[in-house]
Order: C-alpha cells, then sequence, then structure tokens
C-alpha cells in the first residue's frame, strides 16, 4: 500500500517478504520442535514413542505469571558444595574402596610377621570301644600341635605386594580428591548459572512491562489516527517476542535450577 501511495519503493516490499518468510520458517521449526519432544517425552519415561500424552498445566509457571516472581535458592554457595559432598553417592563408593584397600595394604604387611598356628585334636578309637566298652578312657586320645612359621626370606615378594597395595591406595586417594575437585567444580557451575538465570528472568520482566506500555501508547495513538496498523502491529509483535522471552526465562531458570539439585545430590 506505501508503494501504491509513494510513499516507499519496491525494496521495502521485498523486505517485508524477507521477514514474513523468516517468520513463517521460525513458526514452522517451532511446530517440528514441538512434535520432536512429543515424541521424545514417552521415551524418557519409558513409554512407547507412538504414545499420545496431553502436558497438563503447569501450576509453577502460572503462579509466576500471577506474581512475577520466582523462588529464589537461598542456598549459599560453599554450603551447596558441602552439601554435594555429603550426598553425592560417588563419594561414599570411593570411601568404601578407599577402607577396602587399606585392609588389604594391612594384610599384605602382615604377611611379613611370624605366624603362629595351633591345633588341637581329640579322637576316639571305636574298634576297641565296641569290644571293651569299659574301659572308655583307654580308647581315647589327645593331640596339640604348634607352628610358628617365620618368613626369612621371599626373594621379595611380600614387599612388592605391600608397594603394589600402597600404590593402588595412594591413587584411590588421589581419584577422590579429583572426583572432589569436580564436583565443587559442577556445583560451582551450576551455582553460577542460576544466578544468571535468575538475572535473565528479572530482565525478561522488565521487558514484558515495557513491551505492554508501548502496544498500550501505540493502541491508543492508533485509536486516535496519530498511527498506522503496521506501527500497532510492531507492537504486538515486540510484545509478543517478549512473552517468548519471559517463558524461555522461566523453563531455563527451572532447567538449571534443577541441575544444581543433582549436582548437589538432592536430586538423583
Amino acid at each position: 500500500a506505501f508503494v501504491e501511495a509513494g510513499i516507499q519503493i519496491e525494496a521495502d516490499v521485498a523486505t517485508a517478504q524477507v521477514r514474513e518468510a523468516n517468520d513463517e520458517l521460525s513458526l514452522l521449526n517451532d511446530q517440528n520442535d514441538l512434535e520432536i519432544t512429543k515424541a521424545n517425552l514417552p521415551r524418557i519415561i519409558g513409554l512407547d514413542p507412538g504414545t499420545l500424552l496431553t502436558v497438563t498445566e503447569d501450576i509453577p509457571y502460572q503462579q509466576y505469571r500471577q506474581k512475577g516472581e520466582i523462588e529464589v535458592v537461598q542456598t549459599a554457595l560453599e554450603e551447596a558444595v558441602q552439601r554435594a559432598l555429603e550426598n553425592r553417592p560417588e563419594f561414599k563408593e570411593t570411601e568404601a574402596r578407599i577402607r577396602q584397600q587399606e585392609w588389604n595394604v594391612t594384610l599384605a604387611k602382615l604377611e611379613r610377621w611370624p605366624r603362629l598356628n595351633a591345633e588341637y585334636t581329640y579322637n576316639v578309637n571305636l574298634d576297641d570301644y565296641l569290644r571293651e566298652r569299659e574301659n572308655f578312657k583307654d580308647f581315647r586320645s589327645w593331640s596339640a600341635v604348634a607352628t610358628l612359621n617365620f618368613p626369612i626370606f621371599d626373594g621379595g615378594v611380600t614387599k612388592r605386594r605391600v608397594q603394589s597395595a600402597e600404590l593402588t591406595l595412594e591413587q584411590l586417594r588421589e581419584d577422590a580428591s579429583d572426583l572432589e575437585r569436580s564436583v565443587a567444580l559442577e556445583v560451582r557451575q551450576s551455582y553460577l548459572n542460576l544466578r544468571r538465570a535468575e538475572r535473565a528472568v528479572e530482565i525478561s520482566n522488565a521487558q514484558v512491562r515495557n513491551a505492554k506500555l508501548s502496544l498500550e501508547v501505540t493502541q491508543g495513538r492508533f485509536e486516535q489516527e496519530l498511527s498506522i496498523l503496521l506501527e500497532l502491529l510492531d507492537a504486538q509483535t515486540e510484545y509478543a517476542r517478549a512473552l517468548t522471552n519471559q517463558v524461555r526465562a522461566f523453563y531455563d531458570y527451572k532447567i538449571v535450577q534443577t541441575a544444581l539439585q543433582r549436582a548437589m545430590g538432592v536430586l538423583q
């Protein structure tokens, strides 16, 4: 219409057509992503991919839309790291392996100590006893044997066993330290991502408020015939984009919040 009125040139029409094509492509991609997600969700929860699921209303999101606030995690960073070190099952497994290897080292060292063995036996000669039962005490016998074994020389086999057990124990302890550093780093990264997501939610809320105010102003100007329909449509588009960013910011926050809980060992 602008071109026909001589206000704009043909290139402006081409630009508008490009924008329309991009919007159609975005819509197509969003619809495709939605269908793929609907197919992936049943598989993730153990159902057939062809199962049709109906997503119910997200109550936390509705509460967020009403209040405009999110539930901020109050846990401090160092507290989160400490909880991870206490709750993560990897640490319990590593501790059990270290205790087992400590016993292996102790047993290997005991191989170099003298070993005392004692045996005691009690026998009854039944053949003689059945013939002469009145002399039962004559057919009984006891024996006791004690031996002391002392390893004088074994070619260094025991020493190498001790060294091997000690090296394995040292490696396990180093693995435990590396695991502790890795988990602490994971918690810190998740914690920082959570704080970034919190800030993103605040920014998206401000964008929605500003876009809504701009839309209301443009709507009033349009009703007073002080602006054209295209300006009103642009304002509506910006408001819709702000709402979309707000939805993404909210669910990004929920995702990183869950990631932090998993890193802390709270969510298995």
